[in-house]
């Protein structure tokens, strides 16, 4: 899906390249340079890669987004953003996205 229609969710995703990269990502509307979770609507800071949900209804068209990615020591990865749809399990209460080979 290439166009943002209004029903999609953006998801941000930072692959690490190496065994012992640990790229964090941050998301701001407002803080051009965002790394921390004091300067970011949304942020994921786990170990290893990363992927992070902007909910639709969170923006719209026309938004500027300011993505940072920050790593504690050297690291190497990949960014990808996706327009995901949510698909309802059956018989469960949990959800699922997919975009591409991935899925969340």
């Amino acid at each position: 899906m290439r166009y943002y229609t209004g029903a999609e969710h953006l998801v941000i995703k930072v692959m690490a390249d190496s065994y012992e990269s640990d790229p964090d990502v941050f998301i701001s509307k407002t803080e051009m340079y965002p790394t921390s979770s004091q300067n970011a609507q949304w942020y994921c800071e786990r170990e290893g890669s990363e992927t992070c949900v902007i909910h639709n209804g969170e923006f719209n068209v026309g938004d500027t987004l300011y993505i940072g990615v920050k790593c504690v020591k050297e690291c190497s990865y990949k960014l990808r953003p996706w327009y995901a749809a949510v698909t309802n399990l059956a018989e469960s209460d949990r959800t699922q996205m997919r975009f591409e080979a991935y899925s969340t």
